[in-house]
């Protein structure tokens, strides 16, 4: 195979999965349906047990020694603007008939993060130093989010401190498992590589007070369904050649149909 047909070949969607008749669409559909519902009703459970989880893990991390209280903190930034770049930069120079699916990562960052920083002001939930689990503010309720300060909406970006409402999904869990998922289908034999760095990022959130547990387990959904539905696809090659940022994203939606 000469190098070219090697880079077209490479630049093919990453799940090459067989065309489903209608059935078999549907069959899938209910799956996907059925997992994430899954997931749905065990953050629904967690809120009501939020409270009563973060003290014990809090616990155990005291009893860590300080080097893997480090390894965690370091860890916690996987999924941040560094490691993304680091990730980009090494495809680049190291896989070249995959370059392309660059565009894959910066789209699959950039909407999970939007999606998550979306849901976040809907949602305005506290963070866990007010010790009210079970208070969302929604779109209309306000909050005092600092001494002597008025109350405020979640969506008061402008504000002192709006960030003290924007408990729930985790941004850092989002991050972390956004970019495990677009590793892992990108390179299948990272995945649980890249998926047992990214638990590191709600552990090292839970112990900091930043997150509720229900927050980070909405984070790592957020992250893993975003991005794993830009990466599947190749929209972000899609995207790009529908631009004319990359000749090959042309190439590829050409062939994609």
């Amino acid at each position: 195979m000469s190098d070219h047909d090697q880079r077209r070949h490479d630049d093919k969607p990453v799940a090459q999965t067989p065309s489903l008749d209608p059935d078999g669409r549907a069959r899938s559909l209910r799956s996907t349906l059925i997992i994430r519902g899954f997931w749905i009703v065990v953050i629904l459970i967690l809120i009501q047990i939020d409270g009563s989880l973060n003290e014990p893990l809090q616990k155990f991390y005291d009893m860590l020694g300080g080097d893997i209280r480090r390894e965690i903190k370091a860890y916690s930034q996987f999924g941040g603007f560094t490691s993304v770049v680091l990730i980009g930069l090494v495809m680049i120079l190291m896989d070249r008939p995959k370059v392309s699916r660059v565009w894959d990562l910066a789209l699959a960052m950039g909407l999970s993060s939007l999606t998550t920083m979306a849901l976040k002001i809907l949602i305005g939930r506290p963070r866990p130093k007010f010790d009210v689990p079970g208070h969302f503010l929604g779109f209309w309720d306000t909050m005092t989010t600092t001494r002597d300060a008025e109350p405020i909406h979640s969506w008061e970006i402008w504000a002192n401190a709006p960030n003290q409402l924007w408990s729930m999904p985790s941004g850092h869990t989002s991050a972390g498992f956004a970019l495990a998922a677009f590793v892992g289908i990108t390179y299948p034999k990272l995945r649980w590589l890249a998926f047992a760095i990214a638990v590191v990022v709600p552990i090292s959130r839970m112990t900091e007070d930043a997150h509720w547990t229900s927050d980070v387990v909405a984070g790592a959904c957020v992250g893993t369904w975003v991005a794993g539905a830009v990466t599947r696809h190749g929209l972000g090659r899609r995207l790009a050649g529908r631009l004319g940022l990359s000749g090959r994203g042309r190439a590829h939606e050409a062939a994609s149909g």
